[in-house]
């Protein structure tokens, strides 16, 4: 069901994704070829990740909009890491670079372990834990502004 928490959520997430991917550009300037591809994949799984998780539990109130945000955002890190991992292995399952299909699966947590520690650095991983708190606590706002019953 669709609610303005989980609407917020999934915009401010896409919206934080963006602007991760433009600090990991300028960080690793050597990506800007992959650049609308990473932005456009982080987008996506934001935005999922904003509505199902996010939204949904800010809705229901148990924990602080910040904790929320913040294992929202890094769950989003998280995925985003096995999408382009996931990428990186059906390149080289088209160049031909695995002999065996389960060479090719095993690569996938190399991958993501990899880009883990490139990105684990200050200004990649406090923009994605301070944005993911200005979306926890906005889509909290949101929640608490149109989706709370009204009584007089």
């Amino acid at each position: 069901m669709m609610t303005a928490a989980r609407f917020v959520a999934a915009i401010f997430m896409a919206l934080a994704a963006c602007v991760v991917v433009l600090v990991v550009l300028n960080v690793y300037p050597g990506l800007s070829r992959e650049g609308l591809k990473m932005m456009i994949a982080g987008a996506i799984v934001s935005m999922f990740v904003g509505w199902f998780s996010l939204g949904k539990k800010v809705a229901q109130g148990e924990h602080s909009a910040a904790n929320l945000g913040v294992k929202a955002g890094l769950s989003a890190f998280i995925w985003a890491l096995a999408v382009f991992a996931i990428n990186h292995m059906i390149e080289g399952m088209l160049d031909q670079a695995y002999y065996q299909p389960m060479s090719a699966v095993l690569q996938l947590p190399i991958r993501m372990i990899q880009y883990g520690k490139a990105s684990l650095n200050f200004p990649i991983m406090g923009t994605i834990i301070g944005l993911s708190l200005f979306a926890g606590w906005v889509s909290k706002g949101a929640f608490l502004r149109w989706d709370q019953p009204y009584f007089d």
